[in-house]
C-alpha cells in the first residue's frame, strides 16, 4: 500500500496527503465507512503504510468539508448528517440544481446524454433495479446538467453537498429507485428538447420526491424504538 501510495501521488503529482485524503473521501461518499465510524489516525496510517502527518493532514481537509468530525476523548469519526444539516442542504440544492437544469438544457454534451439514457432505460428495464448502478448514473446525469449549465459557482457548491450527503443517499435512494428513473427520463427528455422550462420542472420534481423520501426514512428511523441515528431504518 505504501508503494501504491507513493506511485500514485508521483503519477498524478500529488502529495501522499492528496492521495490519503481522496481515498478516504471515496469510502465516506460511497459509505464504506459509515456515519459515526472511528476515523483513527493510527489505524490509517498503519493501513497506508504513511507516517501520520498525511494522515493528520488529509483529516483536516475532511474536517472543513463537513465528511468528519473530532470530539474531545473519542477521536475522528465519520460526521452523521442531523435532520436540520439534511433539510438545509436540500434547501439548497432544489434551489440550485433546477436552475442549473434550465441553463443546461440546449447545451448538454448530447452523446453523454444519450449514453445515460440508455442506462436509465436498461435500469427500468430490469427486474430489480441495481442500487449502486443507479446512484452511479443519477450523479451522472446530475453531473452533466452542473457542467453544461457553464456556472462553475453552482457545481461547485452542489459537488461539495452531494460529498456530505452521500453516504445519506446510499441508505435513502433504493425504496423509490424505480420512481426516480421515470423522474431523469424526464429530465432527459427536456434536455433532449432543449426546453428549459421542462428541464427546470423535471429537476424540481425529482429533488422534491427525493427530499421527501429522505426526510421521510430520517423521521421514521429516529421515531422508531430502539434506533437512535437515521443509518439502521434508512439502510433498510
Amino acid at each position: 500500500m505504501a508503494a501504491k501510495i507513493r506511485e500514485l501521488a508521483a503519477r498524478q503529482r500529488l502529495s501522499a496527503a492528496d492521495v490519503v485524503y481522496q481515498k478516504i473521501k471515496d469510502e465516506i461518499v460511497m459509505a464504506e465507512l459509515e456515519p459515526g465510524a472511528l476515523v483513527d489516525e493510527i489505524s490509517l496510517a498503519g493501513r497506508f503504510r504513511v507516517s501520520r502527518t498525511p494522515i493528520r493532514e488529509a483529516l483536516r481537509r475532511l474536517e472543513q468539508d463537513g465528511l468528519v468530525t473530532t470530539i474531545p476523548r473519542r477521536g475522528t469519526l465519520v460526521r452523521r448528517p442531523t435532520l436540520q444539516d439534511i433539510m438545509e442542504i436540500d434547501q439548497i440544492r432544489g434551489l440550485l440544481e433546477p436552475a442549473a437544469a434550465r441553463l443546461a438544457a440546449g447545451r448538454v454534451n448530447a452523446d453523454a446524454l444519450e449514453r445515460i439514457a440508455e442506462e436509465l432505460l436498461r435500469l427500468r428495464k430490469s427486474k430489480q433495479i441495481d442500487l449502486a448502478e443507479f446512484l452511479a448514473v443519477d450523479w451522472q446525469l446530475h453531473e452533466l446538467v452542473l457542467t453544461a449549465s457553464g456556472n462553475t459557482h453552482i457545481r461547485d457548491i452542489v459537488n461539495s453537498l452531494h460529498a456530505r450527503m452521500s453516504a445519506v443517499r446510499w441508505r435513502s435512494a433504493h425504496p423509490r429507485a424505480e420512481l426516480a428513473v421515470g423522474e431523469l427520463l424526464e429530465l432527459v427528455q427536456a434536455l433532449r428538447k432543449g426546453d428549459g422550462d421542462g428541464a427546470e420542472a423535471a429537476m424540481r420534481k425529482h429533488m422534491l420526491a427525493t427530499r421527501e423520501n429522505r426526510h421521510k426514512l430520517y423521521q421514521l428511523s429516529t421515531d422508531s424504538p430502539g434506533r437512535d441515528s437515521a443509518g439502521s431504518l434508512i439502510a433498510s
